[in-house]
This record gives structure tokens, C-alpha cells and sequence, in this order.
């Protein structure tokens, strides 16, 4: 964890070095707003220690900088010169607390602590408004597409109806070579349909997904027409712990689910070589991590489906976007398989939780709720 003590004594700092020394607290010291502002260029600190009075400078004039270029970043003021005035003027610019020269060990640490709670409380909401953002944009895109969808199935129904009744007229006048053209406007007509017919179920217009399944149950019966799937590209593994609890979804709309998340997988691990994924159920009750907690409700207990592989991962960008109909970062690949995933998943009033990093593979965390008795 990375601090910025800005403090014109430097007995002060050599202090605060020594307190900190073997933690896995990292201390740049800047002695002055000139040289803070070099540091701030060039890295982002998660906390600052800032002494109020610089020479003839004043630290509280750092504070917006600070706030300005890194938010997240917190703020200490610290001063051997104490006044109401000065430690009010510090917390309305921002400042998350206040303290007093001379700094013993055990205050540093208390501060020191409070400040990572802080930061784990940031991480967790931000991830959470992240998670409700993505959820309220799928949502969006879900109702855009299923629009979309239900008037292309009908000028597409309209093409197949009246193609297959040329086809009878044709066939009566043994046109073989026009038989022969129709049918290739027929077949495209009729994957097209398909395509329509699929954007329409996770959309969930026509979605039904109501179901009394056991998951672990699903998993075993079909292992091996998961594991040819992966093959030979990945090892398959099952690490299966609910074997008597059961969800409210159908097992035809499971398999898809899985099916759809070992391909992604497989194909991340054909780019890397030769590894091994991982499915995984556990039984999680009502434990739901922190940045959940916005999007699913907490007193609802739910069984976690696991998929992990050793891929190549996903960077940033591409972990933002994973989910929306269509997106691809592969050429002829059509993009809809995660967005399957979470409206078959959403159907449930569950979640899809991602976390990936490049080169460093993909874990998919799906919350569902369990199966009332």
C-alpha cells in the first residue's frame, strides 16, 4: 500500500519510516508542494499524510489536487500546531481525519487501519456500482434486442411462408434449378429464424425457466458430453458439493448455461495451450460477497456455480463488455454466448459475477437462489 507523506521535517519522516519498517506500507516522502505535485505526475498513493504547515506553505492547499487527480486517494492531515479552526478547515476540504505531533506507533497503526477499511469499503461500493450499472445496461440492451428481434422474425416469417409456397410451384413445374436457389433463400431464411428465435429467449420475452433441478445431479448426467466438449484442449474437473439442493430453473436451461460458459472457457485456453477448467457448486446460504449486496438480496440463500479456467484472461476494457449481445473479440464467433448466460441467469433473479485479469484465466461466479422447500 502506497503512502505520500508530505512533511518539510525530515526527522519526522525518518520517524514514520522507522514505525512502518518490515509492513507492507511503501513510503514516497515529499518535503514541499513542489516536489508532491512531481510525484503526483507520475503515481497514485492510497493514502497521504500531509503536514498542515510547509515553511511558508500551507499542506491544505494540496488537498484539492489530491482530491482532483485521485479520488480515492485519503487524505491525513497532521500538524504539531493544533486549532479548532485549522482541523475544521482540513475535514470541509476533504480531509478523512486529523491528528497531532508528536505521533506515537500505536496511533500511526490505528490510523493506518482505519484507512484500509476505508479503502476495502471504497473497493466494495465501487464495484458494486459497477456490477448494478452493467446489470441496468444488459437489462436495456435485453429489451432493445428483443424488439428488434420480434419484428425481424416476422419479416423473416413472412419470407419463409411465402418461399415455401414457390417451392411447391416449382416443384409441380420440376424447375430444378430454381429449386436449387430457392432452397439456399430458404436455408438463410431458416437460420436466421433461429438466430431470432435465441435472441428472443434471453431476452426474456418468451423466456420460461421455471424448473426443480439439482445441479450436481445435471453436471454428473451429462460429464461426458462436457468433457468431449473441452477436449482436447483442457482438462475437465468437477468439484461438486450441493448434491441435495435444487434451483428454480429448468435442467435444459442449466446445461445451456454450463455448456455455454466451457466453451468461452475452452476457447481461452486454446489460445494459451493446454490447461484445465474447473466447475465447482457450492452451497453459499445467504453469504453473498460484499459488492453484491446492491444487486442481489442479501436474506435469500443461494448455490454458487463455479467455472474457472487457466486462459488467457480478459483485460479491462474486455471484462466491461463481456456480457453484451454481440461483443466479440474473435472473428466469426457471434458474441452471444455470456449475454445467454446472464438473462438465463437474471430469469432466476440470480447473478453473473466475472473476474478476470490478462493472462492470469477467468473465474464465473453464478449466484442462484435455491429451490424453496
Amino acid at each position: 500500500m502506497n503512502i505520500l507523506l508530505i512533511d518539510d521535517d525530515d526527522m519526522f519522516a525518518a520517524m514514520v519510516k522507522t514505525m512502518l519498517k518490515g509492513s507492507d506500507y511503501y513510503i514516497t516522502w515529499a518535503e514541499d508542494i513542489k516536489s508532491t505535485k512531481k510525484f503526483l505526475q507520475n503515481q497514485r498513493f492510497d493514502i497521504a499524510l500531509i503536514d498542515i504547515v510547509l515553511r511558508e506553505e500551507s499542506g491544505l492547499d494540496i488537498l484539492p489536487l489530491i482530491k482532483e487527480k485521485y479520488p480515492d486517494t485519503i487524505p491525513v492531515m497532521i500538524s504539531g500546531h493544533a486549532s479548532l479552526e485549522t482541523a475544521l478547515e482540513a475535514l470541509q476540504k476533504g480531509a478523512y481525519d486529523y491528528l497531532l505531533k508528536p505521533l506515537s506507533k500505536p496511533e500511526l497503526d490505528n490510523l493506518l487501519n482505519r484507512c484500509r477499511e476505508k479503502i476495502h469499503i471504497l473497493d466494495e461500493n465501487k464495484k458494486a456500482q459497477e456490477l448494478l450499472a452493467q446489470v441496468q445496461k444488459l437489462e436495456a440492451v435485453g429489451r432493445i434486442t428483443a424488439t428488434i428481434a420480434h419484428d425481424f422474425n416476422n419479416v423473416l416469417m413472412a419470407i419463409i411462408g411465402n418461399a415455401e409456397l414457390l417451392m411447391e410451384s416449382l416443384r409441380e413445374k420440376n424447375s430444378s434449378e430454381d429449386i436449387a436457389d430457392l432452397t439456399e433463400i430458404l436455408n438463410a431464411a431458416k437460420k436466421g429464424k433461429k438466430l431470432t428465435d435465441s435472441l428472443l429467449a434471453f431476452s426474456s420475452r418468451s423466456m420460461k425457466i421455471n424448473g426443480d433441478t439439482s445441479i450436481d445431479q445435471v453436471i454428473n448426467n451429462a460429464y461426458q458430453v462436457f468433457a468431449r466438449l473441452v477436449k482436447p484442449e483442457a482438462k475437465l474437473i468437477t468439484d461438486l458439493n450441493t448434491p441435495d439442493k435444487k434451483v428454480a430453473i429448468s435442467h435444459m436451461h442449466l446445461e445451456q448455461i454450463i455448456l455455454n460458459l466451457l466453451n468461452n472457457a475452452k476457447e481461452a485456453i486454446t489460445e494459451s495451450g493446454k490447461g484445465q477448467i474447473v466447475i465447482k457448486t457450492e452451497d453459499v446460504g445467504s453469504k453473498i460477497p460484499a459488492h453484491l449486496f446492491s444487486v442481489l438480496p442479501p436474506d435469500t440463500r443461494y448455490i454458487k456455480i463455479e467455472v474457472r479456467d487457466n486462459g488467457i484472461g480478459m483485460d479491462e476494457e474486455t471484462l466491461k463488455h463481456a456480457m453484451e449481445p454481440f461483443f466479440t473479440t474473435k472473428e466469426g464467433h457471434s458474441g452471444t454466448g455470456l449475454s445467454v448466460v446472464h438473462h438465463l441467469v437474471h430469469g432466476t433473479r440470480g447473478l453473473v459475477d466475472i473476474q478476470s485479469s490478462k493472462n492470469n484465466g477467468t473465474r464465473v461466479c453464478i449466484y442462484i437462489p435455491q429451490k424453496e422447500d
